[in-house]
């Protein structure tokens, strides 16, 4: 933690490449979002699980207002990829938030601000819908030089790692570090998740910031760091994935309809709750 909080006095925006739904990566969140320096440091926390057109909701909620349980849920269910964000780390950082800025002034307090693409889903009817959401960087990208840059603010961001790796693949379009440092130029300090213990025993116990210069990445590959980005995160060499209830969705049936349907709309295939329960591909190639 240290590690970051130094960085977010070097840099406006520090960017976290999360792997998704990780238990261990929720709890360090609101460790961060707990701890008192970086509340004094940073004004926003921008997400990727939260498309635009929940921004009010949002607010309200952070903001201590009262807020039903389907709005809330709304939040991380309406946005451009389905079924992406039902795990409950990311309701767990909003009530982190929540709970911090009522102890604060209205005008120190964190919000935290909505980085997908605005989409109303009744009106995506079929594939070719969807794709004109996608791809998403340069929303998220928006956001980050709008509510944030062109402020004078500073923020931490939680995207997916491909959204904010520096390396990213040159056959895609620029990816959100890019497209933020085209307009502000060194701005952004990206941070990676390490999933190999760390050669230096004395560094303690993880959560860890890797500054040395040449890390392991996923898949056995090894890279310089700033390549990728400018630092990793270990987080122990045990993580583990944080699954939400799954008998809940069972008494859902309007829902479970719906996904279905978005299911079909984005994969092609139907929405099987039982293999997304089993980490199990819904369509083949999937």
């Amino acid at each position: 933690m240290k590690g970051i909080l130094q960085a977010l006095d070097r840099y406006p925006i520090v960017a976290i490449g999360e792997a998704h739904s990780i238990e261990q990566m929720g709890s360090f969140y609101v460790s961060l979002v707990q701890n008192r320096k970086l509340q004094q440091n940073i004004n926003d926390i921008v997400i990727e699980f939260a498309s635009q057109q929940s921004q009010p909701t949002l607010d309200a909620y952070v903001n201590g207002k009262n807020v039903s349980s389907q709005s809330l849920r709304s939040v991380w269910r309406d946005t451009t990829k389905v079924f992406a964000w039902e795990s409950p780390i990311y309701a767990q950082l909003l009530s982190a938030v929540r709970k911090v800025n009522a102890d604060l002034p209205p005008q120190k307090r964190l919000r935290v601000l909505a980085g997908d693409c605005s989409i109303d889903w009744m009106h995506v009817r079929n594939h070719l819908d969807w794709r004109r959401y996608q791809p998403n960087d340069t929303c998220f990208a928006d956001v980050i030089k709008r509510q944030v840059l062109a402020k004078g603010h500073r923020a931490l961001v939680i995207l997916g790692s491909a959204h904010v790796s520096r390396n990213s693949d040159p056959s895609w379009p620029p990816n959100v570090t890019k497209l933020v440092e085209q307009a502000y130029p060194n701005s952004v300090f990206v941070v990676l998740l390490s999933f190999n213990k760390p050669e230096r025993e004395t560094e303690g116990t993880p959560p860890i910031l890797l500054p040395w210069p040449r890390v392991s990445l996923p898949g056995g590959k090894e890279a310089v760091v700033g390549e990728y980005g400018d630092a990793m995160l270990y987080l122990g060499t045990s993580v583990s994935d944080a699954e939400p209830l799954w008998s809940e969705y069972q008494k859902d049936k309007a829902y479970l309809l719906e996904l279905n349907r978005r299911a079909r709309i984005q994969w092609g295939c139907p929405f099987n709750l039982n293999l997304v329960r089993d980490h199990l591909p819904l369509c083949r190639g999937h």
